[in-house]
């Protein structure tokens, strides 16, 4: 489902909301050509909502289920046949209703999907200084290809919950894992929390940090397909950038609705711990 197919029915329902507040404020239950006006435009909203049932395959259970409760709630006040005050104020109710429970359901998912991935990385950097190992493969993967990178950080967020993929040069879905299209089937639907938009690359000196963030901020614009209402992360895009060493560069970059947040991934970071086992002689402890 489009955000933006929401996003502009909210808005239609917010000014239905204030021309019925507006009304009521005449105190005057006899214009019923203006009450008329208002509840045909209240019905043809509830009719562009129930459209969105054609995107019903793409729908988390908790989308399709408030929008099944729209779909009861609008058949039974159309049932009470109420014209005046009382039809703009009982049509425009379910509506607000709808509204509200929608606006929460991207707001809310959009909160615990950001949570997790920046639990994620931030596991994945901790593990980095502590796990000889973890830190070996990537190591490996960074001289092999920028891709390897993908698939380890994609496996990565996926056991935190969360399915990354990358816009292709279509402005589609490609599966960071697979290297295919995506396809967003049942199975991953049933396995994940939610789906988000990175893109990788790697880092070999700090002179050109900053054109490969520009790079990764380029082609996460190209992605155009439609977010799945309620299981995709809509309102940031990650841009993954994976060196040997620590680098700077620009961490956050607000395009209209979208943030683009650049997470750095450092595989051999100098930290205090590790310097200091580095520096211990075999065989021995370290005073206290």
């Amino acid at each position: 489902m489009l955000r933006s197919d929401w996003d502009a029915l909210s808005r239609r329902i917010e000014g239905l909301i204030k021309a019925s507040t507006f009304l009521f404020q005449c105190h005057n239950n006899d214009m019923a050509y203006s009450t008329n006006v208002l509840i045909e435009s209240c019905s043809q909203t509830a009719d562009a909502i129930k459209n969105l049932s054609v995107y019903k395959s793409s729908m988390q259970l908790a989308a399709l289920s408030a929008l099944e409760r729209f779909t009861e709630w609008w058949e039974k006040t159309k049932s009470l046949n109420v014209r005046g005050f009382d039809g703009v104020m009982a049509y425009t109710t379910v509506l607000a209703s709808f509204r509200s429970e929608f606006d929460h359901l991207f707001m809310e998912h959009d909160s615990i999907i950001r949570s997790r991935v920046t639990r994620a990385f931030l596991h994945l950097q901790r593990s980095l200084v502590v796990d000889d190992t973890l830190r070996e493969k990537w190591l490996a993967a960074f001289e092999d290809h920028e891709t390897a990178c993908e698939e380890l950080g994609a496996v990565h967020l996926l056991s935190h919950g969360v399915y990354a993929f990358k816009a292709s040069a279509t402005g589609g879905r490609t599966d960071l894992i697979l290297g295919q299209d995506f396809v967003v089937d049942d199975g991953i639907l049933a396995g994940s929390d939610g789906l988000v938009l990175t893109e990788w690359k790697r880092v070999h000196k700090q002179a050109e940090a900053e054109a490969n963030r520009l790079a990764a901020t380029n082609q996460a614009k190209l992605y155009a397909d439609g977010p799945i209402a309620g299981f995709e992360l809509t309102t940031e895009r990650y841009l993954v950038l994976v060196s040997k060493t620590e680098f700077g560069v620009t961490t956050v970059e607000q395009d209209g609705a979208i943030l683009y947040r650049t997470i750095s991934i450092i595989l051999d970071p100098d930290v205090p711990s590790r310097a200091a086992r580095k520096g211990r002689e075999p065989g021995k402890s370290s005073s206290t």
